[in-house]
């Protein structure tokens, strides 16, 4: 009997530590056997991160799955999709979710649906986005139940933006919680609502104020938004930004817990939470340091932005030749061990680099447009919204069609970046992304014209834009 013996003590440990190969390698040998085991396997593998530091383990997954073994399946479904690896990767892991979904695995249901949202199937379909997200929770997904508590906090998938609810719906989670070790992605999403809390709570009590004076006065820019010039004003941004550094910081007490049970994703979080400030400008290097070199002891790809963030162009203006020369370098080598990590901030920022020619790189439009390419398979909007502004600006070095340029517009959009909404809609009312019309039609121009609205009725009755209705 002692031979199945999970060792469940010994695994959390690893997965504390952020040893997820380890982890990984531990955890098959009881699959077969142990729901434990089932249950840490899933959890390693929601988050993209992790799926990157598989790569080594990806010929035995891709064998095992192949041989029918519905876990490595699912683990097979995962790498394609996160890594793309191949033209037909899409294609490849779709069909492993469907088998893992049929052996029972309801976290692979959820990556389908994500897959619908995203339009991967061809043309986005929210509602089946939201069919089969509702349903894979139900089958106790907790990739869906995080992805519900996320759509309650922003007003995503059918629900109205309310953080307070989700904050309380998962709060009552982890307090009658009975598991064995907690998936550490929820506190980092605790780490996230609490911050969409806060921030709705100073809006609220901004507009509840008489007038923009006492707004000012109470509230002052970074939280209100509105531009403060005025000596006076300026000091009490400073009183109060001073008065909010030393309240206990419930947000980043969240995602050090995130970071401490072994979420990767809340190091940046963690970093940027307690060491910039309003204006996204560091106030603690030491600490800022101190937290992304732990990140990169333990291969977080977010924490190789370190040496970018750490510098602007006004600084590397004024090094020698030498130290230039040494921070191109490390710049380049960091970004490139971030992006093969998983992160495809970092493949946008190598592309921008090259494509502008900051920090040292030699200008080159074929190295821009590799790395912009390589971000776009990583899902980052802003890395197809560059593809689509090189081609239309005529530095494309592929020489892409314009309807691949609007293409890639679409792309941005439906991976997040909304301010591609009304260039979208514009290019299909002048005849492209024809292919796409159904979607156009249900989505973009129904919400197009709900912000125009919005916008119109913001105007007060004597003419004036109301900035702070």
């Amino acid at each position: 009997m002692e031979q199945n013996r999970f060792p469940a003590k010994e695994i959390i440990e690893l997965m504390r530590n952020c040893k997820v190969y380890e982890s990984f390698t531990e955890i098959v040998k009881h699959l077969h056997y142990s729901n434990e085991a089932q249950a840490l396997f899933c959890q390693l593998l929601r988050s993209r991160l992790n799926v990157f530091l598989l790569e080594p383990y990806k010929d035995q997954i891709r064998s095992n799955a192949e041989a029918g073994n519905p876990w490595m399946q699912y683990a097979w479904a995962r790498y394609n999709e996160c890594l793309m690896p191949e033209e037909d990767s899409i294609d490849t892991a779709e069909e492993y979710y469907l088998n893992a979904q049929e052996a029972g695995i309801a976290d692979a249901r959820m990556c389908l649906a994500y897959m619908w949202r995203d339009g991967d199937f061809g043309i986005v379909d929210r509602e089946r986005y939201c069919k089969e997200r509702d349903l894979a929770a139900t089958q106790n997904s907790h990739m869906a139940m995080q992805q519900i508590l996320r759509d309650m906090t922003y007003g995503n998938g059918g629900f109205e933006a309310n953080p307070r609810d989700a904050r309380d719906t998962l709060c009552r989670f982890l307090l009658q919680s009975e598991s064995f070790y907690i998936d550490p992605r929820y506190y980092t999403l605790m780490g996230d609502i609490c911050e969409e809390v806060a921030e709705q709570e100073h809006i609220a009590d901004c507009q509840t104020n008489d007038s923009m004076d006492n707004c000012e006065e109470r509230f002052p820019m970074e939280c209100c938004g509105k531009e403060c010039s005025t000596e006076s004003c300026e000091e009490e941004c400073s009183d109060w930004a001073e008065a909010k550094d030393e309240e206990e910081d419930d947000v980043a007490i969240w995602y050090q817990k995130g970071l401490d049970e072994g979420d990767l994703e809340a190091c940046f979080l963690l970093a940027v939470r307690q060491c910039f400030d309003e204006q996204f400008y560091i106030k603690d290097a030491e600490k800022f340091v101190s937290i992304m070199l732990r990140g990169q002891e333990m291969m977080c790809a977010d924490a190789f932005m370190l040496l970018l963030m750490m510098i602007d162009e006004e600084q590397y203006a004024e090094y020698d030749d030498e130290l230039k020369r040494q921070t191109t370098e490390g710049i380049i080598e960091d970004l490139m061990i971030s992006c093969r990590l998983g992160n495809s901030t970092a493949a946008y920022a190598l592309g921008d680099n090259w494509r502008n020619g900051s920090f040292g790189f030699e200008q080159d439009y074929q190295k821009a447009s590799i790395w912009f390419s390589k971000g776009a398979l990583q899902r980052n909007p802003l890395c197809y919204k560059m593809l689509a502004e090189m081609i239309k600006e005529g530095t494309d070095p592929e020489g892409r069609s314009e309807e691949t340029m609007h293409f890639y517009e679409l792309q941005a959009l439906r991976l997040g970046d909304t301010e591609m909404l009304e260039t979208v809609v514009d290019s299909y009312e002048h005849g492209h992304l024809t292919d796409f019309a159904a979607e156009i039609e249900k989505y973009y121009i129904p919400e197009l014209a709900r912000q125009r609205q919005e916008k119109y009725d913001d105007w007060d009755d004597d003419g004036r834009f109301d900035a702070w209705s």
